[in-house]
């Protein structure tokens, strides 16, 4: 993707705004409330840098959140039994205004393949993050950088008075297996 910031917003700006409605899940540890997105917010994440903006991370399926939390903890040097019992949260979610970075045809107009989004280096999607925050979208959801599968990235201070992000149910004690079931 070339062209820097500007180019790519008004990119992002022209491509029509998905809806998205459905059940995610969540992982946290068990202080941390389901739906705060403070840890990203302070530490970053795929879509969005340290000291941005709070971003509720999900996955579509139990099976990519915990290769999700496989993947952190490997990164940490650890085990996902070793990052400790788990909330595991069911979230129902609708959303209208979602950049859907699963369609070739929006990656297409990016300029993105999937290795982009989903090798080890943030940078690019981060920038993506930056911008479709920016431009008032309230989530990304892009091909998981953990396996087969897609992650819903929530920007929380962007959702629109009539979205939904209802807790459905929460687990404490959940100990993930690091996608192995």
């Amino acid at each position: 993707m070339g062209g820097g910031p500007g180019q790519l917003r008004e990119t992002l700006d022209h491509l029509e705004r998905a809806a998205f409605e459905g059940v995610v899940y969540r992982h946290t540890a068990a202080a941390f409330p389901p739906r705060s997105g403070d840890g990203a917010r302070r530490t970053g994440g795929r879509w969005n840098p340290p000291d941005s903006y709070p971003v509720v991370y999900t996955a579509a399926d139990l099976r990519i959140v915990d290769l999700e939390l496989g993947r952190a903890a490997k990164r940490a040097g650890m085990s996902p039994a070793m990052m400790g019992p788990r909330r595991l949260s069911t979230i129902r979610v609708r959303l209208s205004r979602v950049l859907d970075l699963t369609r070739p045809d929006v990656c297409a107009a990016l300029g993105v393949i999937e290795d982009d989004l989903t090798a080890g280096e943030v940078a690019l999607p981060q920038s993506i993050g930056e911008a479709a925050h920016h431009l008032g979208y309230e989530a990304v959801l892009a091909p998981s950088a953990a396996g087969d599968g897609s992650v819903l990235a929530i920007f929380l201070d962007n959702r629109a008075a009539d979205s939904v992000l209802e807790i459905l149910e929460s687990r404490d004690e959940y100990v993930a297996d690091g996608g192995s079931h």
